[in-house]
């Protein structure tokens, strides 16, 4: 695959007969969706066999799951059932395009949930300490009155125990 984009690469390669199965791309189209499409075209015209390394699939073995050439067409998988490689290549694009759609639609959906949790764990944050500020000032009022109480009590002990003392010392 080769990314010829000036002029002379491009009269360079309709010139040369072992550049005719090459496709020109503009670098700055590269990435797009048309792109990607031409460099599996290109890929599976160019795919070699993985047992006859010197031979190029031509066909895909639906019983086996695999490219395969036109010797393995003959040797090993003669009764076999087959397929174009461009029709696996876009059932197998549709079938990711799909499950990206999923995918997309799940982090959609799990975006809105984190959201969610995010504002409840907020909210819950907040709640928790108003509540906890709440409880350390009753807390706090509730010593100030019990203290308070026992002060009072101890002057009221004291103002009927110490007349009492006094007079059974003297």
């Amino acid at each position: 695959m080769y990314l010829c984009v000036n002029f002379v690469q491009k009269k360079i390669h309709s010139k040369l007969k072992s550049t005719d199965q090459h496709e020109l791309i503009n670098l700055k189209d590269f990435g797009s969706e048309d792109v990607a499409k031409a460099i599996r075209k290109v890929d599976l015209r160019t795919m070699s066999c993985t047992i006859h390394t010197d031979q190029i699939c031509c066909a895909f073995c639906t019983d086996c799951d695999q490219p395969v050439c036109m010797d393995c067409l003959i040797d090993s998988h003669k009764k076999h059932e087959y397929t174009k490689l461009n029709e696996v290549d876009d059932t197998t694009i549709s079938e990711m395009k799909e499950l990206q759609n999923k995918l997309e639609s799940c982090l959609q959906f799990c975006g809105n949930v984190k959201e969610r949790l995010e504002k409840i764990l907020l909210d819950g944050d907040k709640t928790f300490q108003e509540i906890k500020d709440q409880i350390l000032l009753t807390k706090k009022e509730i010593k100030e009155t019990v203290s308070k109480y026992a002060e009072e009590l101890l002057e009221e002990l004291e103002s009927i125990w110490k007349p009492t003392e006094n007079q059974i010392k003297t």
